[in-house]
């Protein structure tokens, strides 16, 4: 049996195995919500979901598709080390949502921004999905740059992985 995995992004997931990923742009959604029933074994959302003005929709969808037993994989900028916790985004204004694995709203009191264990978790496992696993990959990160510096144009990286299973 061949496992078929969904990217979701604003460019390219290249595989090494065309037969394995399908892409869908970030600006194509539509595409998306027309697959078929129990389809992926995973579904990666790329650095997208906190320019979403909402993502319950989303998220229902990406349950529906993956067969049983499949992943979700989200990859966002991390509150800490991308938006330095400043709102709104320095440096996208393209961002609604922030996220982080160690903020929550105690510390954070906006609608729009995601602990992934507080606020995500419990989103996510009303429509059904298990355990969470989340963490940062700030390979290349210097924590000693000026605060306003946005390092991912020099390559490093800060970003937040979350992943659930259905």
């Amino acid at each position: 049996m061949s496992k078929l995995g969904l990217y979701i992004g604003e460019t390219s997931f290249e595989s090494g195995d065309e037969n394995y990923f399908i892409n869908i742009k970030f600006d194509s959604l539509n595409k998306f919500y027309e697959l078929n029933n129990e389809i992926a074994d995973i579904v990666v959302i790329d650095k997208c979901l906190q320019k979403l003005d909402e993502f319950n929709f989303l998220f229902e969808n990406i349950y529906r598709i993956l067969k049983p037993g499949g992943t979700f994989i989200a990859v966002v900028p991390d509150f800490s080390l991308y938006e330095k916790c400043l709102w709104p985004s320095r440096f996208n204004p393209a961002h609604r949502h922030s996220f982080s694995s160690q903020m929550g709203r105690k510390v954070i009191p906006r609608e729009t921004h995601w602990h992934t264990e507080e606020d995500l978790m419990p989103k996510l496992k009303a429509l059904g999905f298990q355990s969470m696993e989340s963490f940062i990959d700030d390979n290349g990160y210097d924590y000693d740059k000026p605060l306003m510096t946005d390092q991912t144009k020099e390559g490093a990286s800060c970003y937040l992985f979350f992943k659930v299973s259905k």
